[in-house]
């Protein structure tokens, strides 16, 4: 987490906006954003959803995501929602006491390969150095250390 003093852009809770976001600093969430957002950081927190396109060097959520997510590194401990895509350099998923939930959605972690060209074979896991083609939620009760299986 960053400093206490570091500069950000709060989006309270209570707070809805809907739109185009862009910031030089960091961006904490406590309210609804649904839009484009980019900035080199966004922190949505329990109270906070964020939809749209994200691009952003380090998401953490601890709140509600949807959309089409780009990160380098991206921290789950909240809920994303259907038809949403995640890539990123690494997911890493914070189970605690906390429950993740996957909507239907699409990971892409890793590096990035060419539009079109996706690995085919192998299994996902929490970090994955290889892409991942689609992932869909876990029924109650399955394992979700395995987080998407890819196309063939």
């Amino acid at each position: 987490m960053a400093e206490k003093d570091a500069k950000r852009t709060v989006i309270g809770e209570g707070t809805e906006f809907e739109g185009v976001v862009v910031s030089l600093c960091g961006i904490a969430v406590n309210g609804k954003l649904k839009g484009e957002v980019t900035a080199p950081s966004l922190t949505v927190e329990t109270s906070g959803a964020v939809d749209g396109r994200v691009r952003v060097e380090k998401l953490v959520s601890l709140g509600e995501v949807s959309g089409e997510i780009e990160a380098e590194s991206i921290e789950l401990s909240g809920k994303v929602g259907d038809r949403t895509i995640l890539r990123a350099g690494e997911i890493e998923v914070k189970m605690g006491e906390t429950r993740v939930t996957f909507g239907n959605c699409e990971l892409q972690v890793g590096q990035k390969q060419a539009a079109g060209q996706v690995k085919k074979g192998g299994s996902a896991q929490m970090v994955r150095q290889e892409p991942v083609a689609v992932a869909a939620a876990p029924a109650v009760g399955q394992n979700p250390a395995v987080l998407a299986t890819p196309k063939r």
